[in-house]
């Protein structure tokens, strides 16, 4: 996961739903770099993996696709070490078409990245 020196990946709310996870889940080709930015994770399962990226990057923020898991009739969004934040509902320029949603979370292990309980 790594870009040339000087190069920021920062995709706004638009690019990241209409264009890479759009994309993805169609099955149509995204930008090949941006594959090594964007990477599929688990963040449900084994923290350990997706703290390996972060630790690896010393990036503040890194994208991950990743697959919902239903439990019972709900989704389940929670994680071993993860908060929600905040929901936000996706608008074009003029608010009057919705496109998406977006959910923030923050990733904060009990004792840094060493712990793996």
């Amino acid at each position: 996961m790594e870009l040339p020196p000087g190069v920021k990946f920062r995709p706004n709310d638009t690019e990241i739903v209409l264009y890479y996870l759009l994309n993805k889940v169609q099955g149509n080709p995204i930008f090949e770099d941006s594959m090594n930015v964007i990477a599929d994770c688990d963040v449900f399962g084994d923290p350990s993996t997706w703290m390996k990226i972060f630790q690896e990057t010393h990036m503040d923020r890194v994208y991950f696709y990743t697959k919902l898991k239903k439990k019972n009739k709900h989704v389940e969004r929670s994680t071993h070490s993860a908060r929600s934040q905040k929901d936000e509902e996706l608008y074009d320029n003029s608010k009057t078409i919705h496109y998406g949603s977006k959910r923030s979370f923050s990733f904060v292990a009990k004792n840094g990245f060493n712990d793996h309980e």
